[in-house]
């Protein structure tokens, strides 16, 4: 049997035999090589100085094929979505849908999503959310050129996630538009506008089904969730508790950064108008800063509840606007269900137009107030 190779030198095929191919058994399987007629001695010498020509040769390709991977890997810390694409996500011009890029997201990338709207499904499940269990970040407010962060504009790039799937009809709409679980402060959701979620299920107090329309975020049974929350929007959700955001630290920690953000309009059949921290035998203590609440209903707290039973909820308010809420009993702007484990700090913050008027800037904790104010206006 003969073997065809290919002669570097003279640019011919040659065919060999087996025997002439014992120098480099190892690359037989190479197409190319030198001729390796004349004395054994020569033989020898042009062999060996081919086989280190196919060594150098490996060790240059194998580093270049290393390089480019380390760049297509690279490439993929950062996914960019359209509305209704389905490309891979590597550029604007091959962009992916915002479900697609949660999924295929590697922690530690970056997804920046364009102007648009987006629903967490095309059909008619209430369950469906769009789901963020990994530490990546995630940027709307793209025009869906931008080759840098900064050229991002949200306010004129409006980038919605919204419930309203099925029929026009509101009842119809997703349970919580945002699922959050596990997440930490390298969690990041920044520019977008969350609406028309619907939590108005009738399962059991924790669950994502009647709590948090536009957020449910999962730190309960011994698990933690304290994502950051930046320059979103959050108007016309509804749900039993948290009409907008429903913090579940049941037996657990749900601890959010929420900065920049505005509720508006947002409402709970029963308790937390906007945000709802369920601290019961655990933990909740948002830290809120720069925030505004306008024209939020609940039974009570319209603004913010915490359920404090046998847990801690400590919440730190820092430049926050509370206007114009209205509890149908206690807690125009923030209620606390049980003074023991709740705390409010307030730092340069504004209470106006909320009803009911409660003492000291309409807080109330079990109709005694306690908390602690700094600054406050």
């Amino acid at each position: 049997m003969t073997a065809e190779i290919f002669s570097l030198f003279e640019g011919r095929l040659t065919s060999y035999s087996p025997s002439y191919l014992s120098c480099y058994p190892f690359y037989e399987h190479l197409i190319f090589s030198v001729d390796c007629f004349g004395t054994p001695e020569a033989q020898k010498s042009i062999c060996h100085n081919f086989f280190d020509l196919i060594t150098t040769m490996k060790l240059l390709i194998t580093t270049f094929c290393a390089f480019f991977l380390c760049v297509a890997l690279n490439a993929q810390d950062l996914l960019y979505v359209k509305a209704d694409a389905a490309g891979n996500g590597t550029s604007w011009q091959d962009a992916t849908d915002l479900q697609t890029a949660l999924k295929i997201a590697a922690p530690g990338s970056h997804i920046w999503v364009a102007t648009g709207t987006y629903l967490p499904t095309d059909d008619s499940d209430r369950n469906a959310t769009f789901r963020i269990n990994k530490e990546i970040k995630i940027y709307g407010g793209f025009i869906g050129n931008e080759t840098s962060l900064r050229q991002r504009d949200t306010r004129n790039n409006k980038t919605i996630l919204s419930g309203n799937i099925g029929t026009a009809d509101f009842q119809d709409n997703s349970y919580t538009v945002v699922t959050i679980e596990g997440a930490t402060d390298a969690t990041v959701l920044d520019g977008f506008t969350i609406k028309d979620g619907n939590a108005d299920g009738s399962t059991q107090p924790g669950t994502a089904q009647r709590g948090g329309g536009a957020i449910f975020n999962n730190g309960a049974q011994n698990g933690t969730s304290n994502p950051v929350i930046r320059n979103c929007i959050f108007v016309d959700n509804t749900a039993r508790e948290g009409g907008a955001i429903y913090n579940c630290g049941l037996r657990g920690e749900s601890s959010p950064t929420i900065a920049g953000c505005t509720f508006k309009n947002n409402a709970a059949d029963l308790d937390g108008g906007a945000v709802y921290n369920n601290a019961a035998n655990g933990d909740s203590n948002p830290k809120l800063i720069d925030c505004t609440f306008k024209d939020n209903v609940a039974g009570y707290g319209a603004g913010i509840y915490s359920n404090t039973k046998n847990g801690e909820s400590k919440i730190d308010l820092n430049g926050c606007i509370f206007k114009d809420n209205m509890a149908y009993m206690w807690g125009g702007g923030i209620f606390g269900n049980d003074k023991a484990g709740f705390e409010v700090a307030l730092d340069d913050c504004s209470f106006a137009g909320n009803y009911p008027t409660d003492i000291n800037k309409e807080i109330t904790v079990g109709q005694v107030n306690t908390a602690r104010s700094y600054g406050a206006k």
